[in-house]
């Protein structure tokens, strides 16, 4: 089978959002053992909810990440508090290597500086029907013919 690579935009919706336990002000005074168990389950859940929305294409170059939180209520969220939250999902999305390739799916290249352009939390959506966590990868897209 040969392989294109064309231009794409992929849009990943998951019906949860990270864990608010992940976040600094969340994880202050948590035991190391407490906080780590959270960080598995949390890189356990969202493991299974990427593998089921897993595309059959991976993206072969750099890429631009996007991120939409979308939650139930009308509670404020800082920007930077979501973005402690998202390591967990980004860190999954990278190629598997090394001994860490047990949670790792190969969608982007790798989570580094070197593979991402332009990483961005776009506004939130308060008073949404149902939590949620979009994200959307443009970049070179390798596939299978």
């Amino acid at each position: 089978p040969s392989r294109k690579i064309v231009q794409a935009i992929m849009l990943i919706r998951l019906p949860e959002v990270p864990n608010a336990a992940l976040t600094e002000n969340r994880r202050r005074g948590m035991h190391y053992r407490q906080y780590a168990k959270v960080l598995q389950e949390e890189k356990e859940k969202f493991y299974l909810l990427l593998l089921q929305e897993r595309p059959s294409v991976a993206f072969s170059g750099r890429v631009d990440l996007s991120y939409r939180f979308h939650f139930k209520d009308r509670r404020m969220r800082d920007r930077d508090g979501l973005a402690q939250r998202l390591k967990v999902v980004q860190d999954l999305m990278g190629q598997p290597k090394g001994k860490d390739s047990t949670y790792k799916l190969g969608i982007i290249v790798d989570d580094s500086d070197k593979y991402i352009n332009l990483w961005s939390i776009l506004p939130t959506v308060y008073g949404a029907s149902a939590e949620m966590l979009e994200i959307e990868i443009t970049g070179l897209e390798e596939g299978v013919q």
